[in-house]
């Protein structure tokens, strides 16, 4: 259906004589090179509809990775009563 209209509006345009903006009349490399733009775009436009959630995803997982970044914790090194702990006292391990 896309392509007959696309070609039943390329020959109303080059019936009617309608110009186009360079002035010259619309030929068939006009009305072939149309349609491919509009078919490229189109699935284009389509297959960003399937990356939204992902994208959806990243800005909330950016969100808390800035909120983690931004926090300002409640013990501060510089207060008085507090002890500076060096790497070497640090003992534990990770597990995954």
């Amino acid at each position: 259906m896309f392509y007959a209209y696309c070609f039943y509006f390329g020959g109303f345009l080059r019936w009617n004589k309608f110009k186009s903006v360079s002035g010259e009349l619309y030929a068939s490399n006009d009305i072939i090179t149309i349609i491919f733009l509009l078919l490229m775009s189109t699935m284009g436009i389509a297959m960003v509809g399937s990356n939204l959630p992902a994208l959806v995803t990243a800005r909330i997982a950016g969100r808390f990775a800035f909120d983690v970044i931004d926090h300002i914790p409640d013990v501060k090194a510089d207060e008085k009563g507090t002890k500076v702990i060096t790497k070497n006292e640090i003992k534990g391990k990770i597990e995954f």
